[in-house]
């Protein structure tokens, strides 16, 4: 009999310690990450948290170039605004102590992925760092947002889940739906849960007993998060005459961005899927035989080739760009191979819980969200983590059997790639946010009102700055006003006339504000090889709008931060 290790040499060899430390040494880099994107949303609601706790979304935003009430521009739940206002309340508004606070989840969801797959495989750690080390988890988990938050959720709603059934223990399966709660109120996704571990229920009590007698606590206790959605919806309808839940539903399938077929979906939903997950593009040697990897050499060539015929020769995407589809759908489609093989091979509960987890996520991602992006795919990475791990078993047999350099010329690149990205994403963040400092300073002492264009995070560091964001439907700006326009943004259009104003003859619609000559500008390239948000070189990492690619090297162009003074009104209708 072997002794037992004393909890010192317990500590120092544990595999979640070791996790810690990767996680940490991952993102703690990016602690002074600036403010991007949707977190400026997540923030504005936070601050009014701080004011009103009780109608989170009761006040208006200027997000699609007018003022809006929250509740319709948000299609978010609010917990992880409540969180950002608890934070912020203790350790105040700076980028570092929300960063860090957000590593919590970050941290946690590696744990919760390390105890699922010590279940399911006999590789839990390498499933875990298979999850961490890719592009989709360590960019969403240096941002302020839900994304990272209901991973965590989600990942240990499962873990309870599964123990609870394996243990027949009732107090397990309420905690799992308690943490099926908390998901779906941090990101509405979460609600997938419900079916999902419902089917895999079914499947995994066949024969255990009594069926109506194994299958009465589980539905007990899933009843009670749809009894708390259920609750949550009628609230919301109450203080918003809208119910939230199925207000996000619509606003998905009505704002849904049309992208030409099925198989368009289907090339660019495998694309940002592959490109999400990109740890599984250094496990393809160790996956699939050679005789695999031809196939599915061919198979992605022809889908490549397929979708390329779409593009538009204008865009003008170059070879890199399409080396890069090439291997971001071969990831993909081998992903999608992986899942099928699993489920075909074992045949049990877990694999099924496995293709469904994967499975919804994706047809979610690329058939029903608005638009196909990272931040829609990041709840499968635990399982195909999971999925990794399960593959080498199979092929390999036991931990002893690899050798860890294999392993190593794998997941050391994978980690290469994810830092890559995550710097990409980091340095555009931080260079709007030195772009809109240097421009406040340079137009400090103008005497007119500073009005800005844009959104994400530069309409926040130009909110704290005192700058108006413009109204397209009542722009009040007069002569000499300094008019702001950032590059690579949203809902910019400086040659744009104003929006028609309801009940006007088209004669009588007020000029859009036509301006002098440039006062100050600006040239920022944050990554010149490298980008996660840029048409110029296909990246579309928060909205495929922006790109058919998560992200992507090639030569980035600057983007171009302009301050214009608005010409006398006369000077505007001579120029109409």
């Amino acid at each position: 009999m072997s002794p037992v290790p004393s909890w010192p040499k317990r500590i120092v060899t544990s595999p979640l310690l070791w996790l810690t430390i990767a996680c940490l040494a991952c993102l703690l880099p990016f602690l002074d990450k600036a403010f991007h994107i949707d977190d400026t949303l997540f923030l504005y609601a936070a601050k009014h948290i701080q004011e009103d706790p009780v109608s989170f979304y009761r006040f208006a935003v200027n997000w699609y170039g007018t003022a809006d009430p929250m509740w319709e521009v948000m299609q978010n739940p609010p917990l992880a605004s409540y969180y950002i206002a608890l934070v912020a309340a203790i350790f105040g508004w700076s980028e570092p102590a929300l960063h860090f606070a957000f590593l919590l989840p970050a941290v946690a969801a590696i744990w919760g992925t390390y105890r699922l797959a010590e279940q399911f495989c006999t590789r839990p750690l390498l499933a875990s760092l298979a999850t961490l080390l890719t592009p989709a988890f360590l960019v969403s988990s240096t941002n302020v947002m839900c994304d990272t938050m209901t991973l965590c959720f989600w990942v240990w709603a499962v873990v309870f889940w599964e123990r609870g059934l394996r243990r027949r223990q009732m107090v397990l399966l309420i905690l799992s739906a308690l943490l099926i709660c908390l998901a779906a109120l941090t990101k509405y996704i979460g609600v997938a849960l419900i079916p999902l571990l419902l089917v895999y229920t079914v499947v995994q009590q066949r024969g255990r007993g009594n069926p109506l007698t194994s299958m009465v606590i589980p539905c007990v206790a899933l009843g009670i998060p749809v009894v708390v959605l259920a609750m949550y919806q009628q609230l919301t309808e109450e203080m918003y005459g809208h119910g939230l839940l199925f207000q996000a539903a619509g606003y998905s399938m009505a704002v849904r961005h049309p992208l030409q077929g099925i198989f368009l979906k289907v090339v660019v939903g495998l694309g940002f899927l592959g490109g999400s997950a990109a740890t599984l593009i250094f496990f393809l040697p160790l996956l699939w035989s050679w005789r695999g990897l031809l196939i599915g050499f061919v198979l992605t060539a022809g889908l490549t080739m397929a979708a390329g015929l779409s593009l538009n020769p204008k865009e003008g995407y170059s070879w890199i760009f399409i080396l890069q589809r090439f291997t971001f759908i071969a990831a993909g489609t081998s992903l999608l191979a992986l899942t099928c093989l699993d489920m075909w091979k074992r045949r049990d509960a877990a694999s099924l819980l496995l293709t469904l987890w994967v499975g919804g996520i994706l047809v979610f991602a690329a058939f029903l969200n608005w638009t196909i992006n990272v931040r829609s795919l990041l709840p499968l990475l635990p399982a195909v983590g999971i999925l990794i791990a399960r593959r080498l078993d199979q092929r390999f047999g036991p931990v002893q059997a690899m050798r860890r350099g294999h392993l190593l010329c794998a997941l050391v690149p994978a980690a290469i790639l994810a830092l890559m990205v995550t710097w990409a994403d980091y340095r555009m963040a931080n260079s709007v946010r030195t772009a809109a400092a240097r421009i406040v300073a340079a137009s400090a002492n103008h005497p007119g009102t500073r009005w800005h264009q844009g959104h994400w995070g530069f309409q926040y560091y130009m909110g704290v700055a005192g700058v108006v964001p413009v109204d397209f439907y009542q722009f009040e700006g007069k002569a000499g006003d300094l008019a702001i326009y950032p590059g690579n943004n949203s809902n910019v259009e400086p040659d744009k006339p104003s929006v028609p104003l309801p009940n006007v003859k088209p004669e009588e619609q007020p000029p859009w504000p036509r301006v002098e000559p440039e006062l100050y500008s600006l040239n920022v390239v944050p990554c010149r090889w490298l980008a996660t948000m840029d048409p110029s070189v296909g990246a579309g990492f928060y909205a495929e709008v922006w790109g058919p690619l998560p992200f992507a090297f090639g030569k980035v162009r600057p983007a171009h931060f302009s301050v214009v003074e608005l010409a006398p009104i006369s000077r505007r209708k001579a120029s109409r």
